[in-house]
């Protein structure tokens, strides 16, 4: 069973690593097709082998050849948590059930990192995998509810915030997407976490001059909250 859980956690590390890179990308507007190898971030030089290996190769791993310039830990942290959150997640669930839930996760975190880096998200991969998530639950899990009174008012106060433009559609979308699938209760305790992981980042990670995203905020207590009430 050990190697069991190794590989899912070697799974997970991988795919955190491949949706920063990737969200990285699609920040810099950069052309998918053409780009063969990860390059550093300050000179764009490519990276070389012990620097694209998950967890080691930004914690322990050597600067950049060129530019000594060297990622920062927390790039490393993330994967290990990753990596540990899909070893979780085939340890609670079936593997068919598990393996829908990583998918979830790596769309997620290409989303999450994508924001982070330019704070837009791209519409064709934010639609395409709301449409699937939807046909999906629809289809497979029947969560779906008419919103009761709270939720419809939970949804009034998100559309003037939207309005404001103090919320974007796209988040707005996806919170609709978790109402009809949680209910109230559980979206505003999701908002809670989003809310309090924005604190932490401000006070130990953050720049103050730099307002943070939505989705970083979002996923990370939605991935802990789907450990517990996933949409099955």
């Amino acid at each position: 069973m050990f190697i069991y859980y190794l590989i899912f956690f070697t799974l997970g590390t991988c795919l955190c690593s491949f949706s920063q890179c990737l969200g990285w990308r699609l920040a810099q507007n950069n052309n998918l097709t053409h780009q063969h190898r990860s390059i550093c971030d300050n000179c764009q030089s490519p990276l070389s082998f012990q620097q694209l290996i998950p967890v080691w190769g930004s914690i322990w791993g050597p600067s950049c050849a060129q530019c000594h310039y060297h990622p920062s830990i927390w790039k490393g942290i993330l994967e290990f948590l990753a990596g540990i959150y899909c070893s979780i997640i085939t340890y609670i669930f079936p593997l068919d059930q598990a393996m829908v839930l990583i998918a979830y996760f790596t769309w997620a975190n290409i989303l999450l990192f994508e924001d982070y880096y330019e704070q837009a998200v791209s519409f064709f991969l934010f639609g395409s995998g709301l449409l699937i998530l939807i046909l999906y639950s629809f289809c497979f899990c029947h969560h779906f509810s008419f919103p009761d009174q709270p939720a419809i008012i939970l949804i009034l106060i998100l559309t003037s915030c939207c309005l404001s433009q103090l919320l974007g559609w796209a988040d707005f979308l996806l919170i609709l997407f978790w109402i009809l699938m949680w209910g109230s209760t559980l979206t505003c305790l999701n908002l809670l976490l989003a809310s309090s992981c924005g604190l932490l980042y401000y006070l130990f990670i953050g720049d103050d001059k730099k307002s943070l995203a939505f989705f970083p905020c979002f996923f990370p207590g939605n991935f802990i909250l789907l450990l517990f009430f996933p949409f099955y």
